[in-house]
């Protein structure tokens, strides 16, 4: 099935939004998180959808990339999924990627939910990046 991406360009630089998206969920992402802080750690959040949910790091590359396997999740659309993070340097700033793959076939009720979900929380995240004003669920 075809991933859900979305693209942020960012004033910030590389190094600040790696640790927005690897240590700092809860400014922009949900109010209840706690990241892995390694390779194969598990960490957690809970709030807005899909509501709680357990991520995996699977990559953590400062400055460049960030990846995360879902279990646990309430929704179960989102469970084997794998969420990426991907980071280049952009003319003064920083571009970033999400990239979600493994998800149910687009249109359907799951993969409709995380486009939404992803539009909301990208959203959140660049209002923490450039004005210090997440809105984590």
């Amino acid at each position: 099935m075809p991933p859900i991406e979305r693209r942020l360009d960012l004033s910030a630089p590389p190094r600040d939004v790696y640790r927005a998206v690897t240590a700092e969920w809860s400014r922009w992402w949900a109010k209840d998180a706690e990241p892995p802080r390694a390779v194969g750690e598990q960490g957690r959040l809970s709030g807005g959808h899909p509501g709680r949910m357990t991520l995996e790091a699977l990559a953590l590359a400062p400055g460049e990339r960030a990846a995360y396997r879902v279990s646990g999740c309430e929704d179960p659309s989102w469970n084997g999924s794998i969420i990426a993070f991907l980071i280049h340097r952009n003319m003064g700033g920083t571009r970033l990627t999400l990239v979600h793959e493994r998800l149910p076939r687009p249109h359907s009720p799951g993969y409709i939910r995380a486009e939404n979900a992803w539009t909301t929380r990208m959203a959140s995240l660049k209002g923490y990046m450039e004005r210090d004003a997440g809105q984590p669920a």
